[in-house]
């Protein structure tokens, strides 16, 4: 369970504190060879900030995107983001959520 308790935080730290969102779609089209989706994606990531939000809108993003888009997201959430410090160490997320 804890596992699964460092996933959920770390996931969402990162929907409330992704960069410029550009940069990660941008990143995500390279990654799949999806180049020609960015504008698709970026309008998608647009009309539901405008409908959900700021809280809400990258998990309807991740939702609204296909497979191989969802993974190439999180691989950016695990690649490029956290190890920028945006993000805890395990051991660090352990002692902020009591687990011993």
């Amino acid at each position: 369970m804890e596992q699964n308790q460092v996933c959920v935080l770390f996931w969402v730290k990162f929907t409330f504190n992704y960069p410029d969102i550009k940069e990660v779609i941008k990143w995500i089209c390279e990654k799949t060879d999806k180049n020609w989706l960015y504008d698709h994606l970026l309008n998608k990531f647009y009309h539901l900030y405008d409908t959900f939000g700021s809280h809400a809108v990258m998990g309807m993003f991740y939702c609204e995107i296909d497979k191989d888009l969802r993974d190439a997201l999180t691989e950016y959430a695990l690649t490029v983001w956290a190890p920028v410090g945006m993000c805890h160490t395990y051991e660090e997320v352990k002692g902020l959520l009591g687990i011993k």
